[in-house]
């Protein structure tokens, strides 16, 4: 701040003020501006709830889950997740769950803020991963089912031959072999 002390003909004569270096004051102000706009770049779903199940920050992310829940900043939580917040915030200790929303699944960390009376919830959309879960599941439990067919037709007192679409002989089980006298190879 400063004033300017003027002659006569309107010309500046001398300037009295303070001058400070707010250098240091501009970096820090840079770096919490920068510091807070990492969560609504987050493009997982973060989002803050108080003890009392008032939303207080939800990213661009957390959208879906919005409107899933028809709540906006501001507003009360259904109640099922301000059971969950409760849980947390009385434990002490983050813990998962995982919600579906329309055809798509989220996994949620629920992380209580000691002393502070809320918690973050940071969301990731696990759709695909649930389905590759699936499919292997489904694998195994195919793999399985094929090998106890096998075992099965092995431990078969009656011939058993397995061909393919083609006619070619894939397997035949040791009761055929032992019924005619022949070898693998020679079926």
């Amino acid at each position: 701040r400063g004033t300017v002390i003027e002659l006569r003909e309107g010309l500046p004569y001398r300037l009295s003020g303070i001058a400070s270096d707010i250098t240091d004051r501009k970096r820090i102000e840079r770096r919490i501006e920068y510091l807070a706009r990492f969560p609504s770049e987050n493009p997982s779903p973060v989002l803050r709830i108080e003890a009392d199940g008032t939303l207080r920050y939800a990213n661009e992310s957390a959208r879906p889950l919005l409107n899933d829940w028809n709540t906006e900043v501001d507003q009360k939580i259904p109640k099922i997740w301000h059971e969950r917040i409760t849980e947390a915030l009385q434990k002490g200790s983050m813990f998962n769950c995982e919600t579906e929303i329309g055809r798509d699944t989220y996994a949620f960390s629920i992380a209580p803020v000691a002393g502070h009376g809320y918690v973050n919830l940071y969301g990731r959309q696990i759709t695909e991963l649930k389905k590759a879960h699936e499919r292997e599941k489904l694998a195994g439990m195919r793999s399985a089912a094929s090998q106890t067919a096998l075992d099965t037709i092995e431990s078969m007192e009656e011939g058993v031959v397995l061909a393919g679409m083609d006619g070619i002989i894939r397997s035949v089980n040791p009761a055929l072999i032992r019924l005619t006298g022949s070898t693998k190879e020679q079926l």
